[in-house]
This record gives C-alpha cells, sequence and structure tokens, in this order.
C-alpha cells in the first residue's frame, strides 16, 4: 500500500515537473521576460537608506548576529547591508571579518 502511495505521489512530482517546464519553454518561445523585473532592485544607496539601524550598528562593528537582534532584522539582511557598508567604506573581505 505505501509503496502503491510513493509511487503515485512520484508520478505527480513528475507531472507537475513536466507542466511546469513546458510552461516556461512557452514563454521562451514567445519572447516573455522571465525573471525579476528591471528596476524592482533597490540600488546600494537606496539599501543604506532603508536600514540606517544597522548601518549605526555597522559603525559600532557589532557582531552580525547581535545587529539582527538589536535592530529586529533577518541576519542575511544585515549581512548584506554590512556587506554594501563596507565596500562603501573601502574595507576588504578580510578585515572585515
Amino acid at each position: 500500500m505505501l509503496a502503491l502511495l510513493s509511487e503515485i505521489a512520484r508520478n505527480e512530482v513528475e507531472v507537475m515537473s513536466q507542466r511546469i517546464k513546458s510552461a516556461l519553454a512557452e514563454r521562451v518561445r514567445r519572447g516573455i521576460k522571465l525573471g525579476r523585473p528591471v528596476g524592482t532592485k533597490n540600488s546600494p544607496l537606496d539599501l543604506l537608506k532603508k536600514h540606517q539601524d544597522i548601518v549605526s550598528q555597522s559603525q559600532e562593528r557589532s557582531v552580525v548576529r547581535n545587529s539582527s537582534k538589536i535592530t529586529s532584522k533577518g541576519f542575511s539582511t544585515v549581512q548584506r547591508v554590512k556587506a554594501v557598508w563596507l565596500k562603501q567604506q573601502g574595507v576588504g573581505e578580510l578585515q572585515a571579518a
């Protein structure tokens, strides 16, 4: 019984995968652009303006995890903002650690 259910689930995944691939291929054939629309990604300066609290924590040389907890923002967001800030400051990756 379990083998039958697992085979049905595997078959469903395969069918779904084929449908998605065919839909993407059709969009490419029609010339429709895939992915993020142009102009929706923030510039690095906009990112620093939006997250001033993280920038202030970076200026104090706070650790990423502590900055994340203090600002109540995600770890990845803090990492991204700190990387942009360090690049703007001209600090290399090895010195940042």
